[in-house]
């Protein structure tokens, strides 16, 4: 079975739960916090992991007991941490997460996310990665990093997928060699330079990514969906309905899955309706990687809402 490697971010999560936003100047007490696992690289990878796809996390961590913990709790979910750089006198990233009612307002630090040899992560794949293995990437890690890892994944014969999350704007080199990019709507608008507000323009808009030499695109977009884009089809997949309790993780579902379903051989209408259900459970618990379905789950979400359609 082909196997996925994660480069990316591993953070720790503080959550506050607020009522409402404090103003410039102001103290306001929280409705609760949390400290809980997290990073866009370490979720997608834990959402991988329990779909029981043999998923490698590349990345950084300091030396301090957040990056123990993080590192422990990856272990705890079957994701292989032999090759995450533990880095001497550096922390752990970390996210400032606050949660008023469904919505989420994120700051980060990025601690040892900010430091990779490129070199030794390059090393890693020409050894332990095989023709047709996947690498996915965030842009919580440096981009030309990136690039370095996808140029050496290319010549593997690896597939390539990037979540070009959060948004900013790219380097022409580095499309041609993205095999699937997965982006929301902002992501969509920042690299495209037009909003994906119509199927028209969802249209036009992932077509102008495809025109900069990426092979697919997949578009988020919350309640309402996703679509697929690849230059001879375009696929919508309606969004599962709902009551959110937190969005936070839910993006990083919907790529996991997506990814674990492609790896096993799914076809993309298949793979996309797992993200879709993925992305949905998540919302209903707090949380990030605590939240993430397993493999059985997401079986069992589909099997009820299909018999629910279907009645």
């Amino acid at each position: 079975m082909k196997k996925l490697f994660v480069f990316g971010s591993i953070n720790m999560d503080l959550i506050f739960t607020v009522k409402r936003l404090p103003k410039k100047g102001e103290t306001i007490k929280s409705e609760a916090f949390t400290m809980a696992p997290g990073g866009k690289g370490a979720n997608q990878a834990v959402a991988a992991a329990k779909q029981n796809l043999k998923t490698i996390m590349l990345g950084s961590l300091g030396t301090d007991l957040l990056s123990r913990q993080l590192k422990a709790g990856l272990e705890a979910n079957q994701v292989d941490t032999a090759h995450i750089r533990e880095i001497e006198g550096k922390t752990a990233g970390i996210a400032g997460i606050l949660l008023e009612e469904t919505d989420n307002r994120i700051i980060i630090d990025a601690g040892a996310n900010a430091f990779h040899d490129s070199e030794s992560l390059k090393a890693i794949l020409r050894s332990e990665a095989s023709k047709d293995d996947i690498l996915l990437a965030q842009l919580e890690v440096p981009i030309n990093t990136i690039k370095e890892l996808f140029k050496q994944a290319k010549i593997l014969g690896m597939t390539t997928i990037l979540n070009a999350a959060p948004a900013e704007k790219l380097p022409e080199s580095l499309y041609p060699l993205i095999d699937m990019m997965i982006l929301n709507e902002t992501e969509c608008e920042t690299i495209s330079e037009m909003s994906p507000d119509t199927p028209e323009n969802i249209k036009q808009a992932t077509g102008r990514i495809l025109e900069k030499g990426v092979k697919s695109v997949v578009l988020t977009y919350g309640a309402n969906g996703s679509a697929y884009h690849d230059g001879t089809r375009h696929i919508s997949m309606p969004a599962f309905k709902v009551e959110a309790s937190d969005t936070t993780g839910a993006g990083d579902a919907f790529i996991g899955v997506l990814t674990s379903a492609l790896a096993r051989g799914l076809k993309i209408e298949a793979a996309l309706r797992r993200a879709s259900a993925a992305g949905a459970m998540t919302v209903l618990e707090k949380g990030a990687q605590t939240a993430l379905p397993t493999r059985s789950g997401v079986d069992a979400f589909l099997k009820r809402n299909t018999d629910s359609e279907e009645q």
